[in-house]
C-alpha cells in the first residue's frame, strides 16, 4: 500500500545528467555549451549549457557527473529519452577544415596533403606538411600549411609524387 498514484512534473525545462570521463573534467565548467540530439528528432539539435557539476568522480567510472538544463518550452523532449550529448570545450572562427581522409603520413612520416597549383593546362600536385589542431570526428582543423581557398587532392592522393601533373575532374563531370 501507499504506491505513487501520480506523477507531477514541469516539462518546460528538462534536466539532462551525463557522465564525463576524467581526462576531460578540466574543460568542463558551469556555462559550456552544449549540443543535444534525440533519435525522435534526428534532424534536430538542441542547445543548452552545463548547469552544475557533481563535485566528485565516481570511484568505478572514473567520470564525473554533469547537469545539464534545456528549454523545452515546445515539449518535445520526454522523460527516459535517451540524449546524446556534444561538450563545446574549443571553438574557433576563420579555421581551415579538411577531411581526416585527405591526410597522409602519420607516425614517421609528418602529416602531409597535397594541394594543386598552376593554371588550367598546367596543374601539379605539391606535397605540403601540414600541422593539425582541433579533432572532430572525421574533419581535422589544419593549423599550420593550408591557407583558405587552396585546392586540395581528395581522391588518389596516395599514387601522386610531389611536383607530378594532375588533370582536375569536377564532380559534376563525373558520369
Amino acid at each position: 500500500m501507499g504506491g505513487r498514484l501520480v506523477t507531477v512534473a514541469d516539462m518546460k525545462i528538462v534536466k539532462v545528467v551525463v557522465a564525463v570521463a576524467e581526462k576531460y573534467a578540466s574543460k568542463v565548467y558551469v556555462g559550456v555549451p552544449v549540443r543535444i540530439s534525440v533519435d525522435a528528432y534526428p534532424d534536430r539539435q538542441f542547445d543548452a549549457k552545463v548547469y552544475s557539476i557533481y563535485p566528485a568522480l565516481d570511484d568505478q567510472t572514473h567520470t564525473v557527473l554533469i547537469e545539464i538544463r534545456l528549454n523545452n518550452e515546445q515539449l518535445l523532449l520526454k522523460p527516459g529519452m535517451f540524449a546524446r550529448v556534444t561538450l563545446i570545450t574549443e571553438q574557433k572562427d576563420n579555421v581551415v577544415i579538411i577531411p581526416r581522409d585527405v591526410i597522409l603520413g602519420g607516425k614517421i612520416d609528418k602529416p602531409y596533403v597535397y594541394v594543386i597549383d598552376g593554371e588550367d593546362n598546367g596543374k601539379i600536385a605539391h606535397k605540403r606538411i601540414v600541422e593539425i589542431g582541433i579533432k572532430q570526428g572525421d574533419r581535422y582543423e589544419i593549423t599550420k600549411g593550408l591557407k583558405t581557398g587552396e585546392m586540395l587532392v581528395v581522391n588518389g592522393m596516395n599514387f601522386l609524387m610531389d611536383g607530378i601533373s594532375v588533370r582536375v575532374v569536377k564532380l559534376e563531370d563525373i558520369k
